[in-house]
């Protein structure tokens, strides 16, 4: 007479748990996005390797970063040549706000070059 209630307690308890980890692993089950789902043909998607790809965008950004040092390079070129020739023809007397700004420009140019060429290597 004790056993019977505590069968029944028992295959209810294991009912339940059994129940429990059913409902947990379907819930577990990985479901695609919609996207994914509902597209005419799953066949087609390209598939790249990550690494490759990551490659590729490697090499694209140190192209531009290239060009953009190449660029700059020009640039700084440029306005130190600029500079020259004002601070030539200030012949030892008091420079204009224009080379005041163009040494500015100068600096700020060269931090960031120098930014560009610490990524590239």
């Amino acid at each position: 007479m004790f056993f019977r209630p505590v069968l029944t307690l028992l295959f209810v308890v294991l009912v339940s748990i059994v129940t429990s980890n059913l409902l947990l692993a379907q819930d577990s089950v990985p479901k695609l996005p919609d996207v994914v789902r509902n597209s005419p043909s799953t066949t087609s998607v390209p598939v790249t390797d990550q690494d490759a790809a990551q490659r590729q965008q490697a090499i694209a950004a140190a192209r531009i970063r290239q060009q953009e040092i190449l660029r700059d390079s020009a640039a700084l070129a440029q306005l130190s040549a600029d500079l020259k020739e004002q601070v030539l023809k200030a012949n030892g007397q008091m420079l204009s706000v224009d080379a005041i700004k163009k040494a500015e420009q100068i600096e700020k140019l060269a931090k960031g070059l120098k930014g560009k060429m610490r990524l590239a290597y």
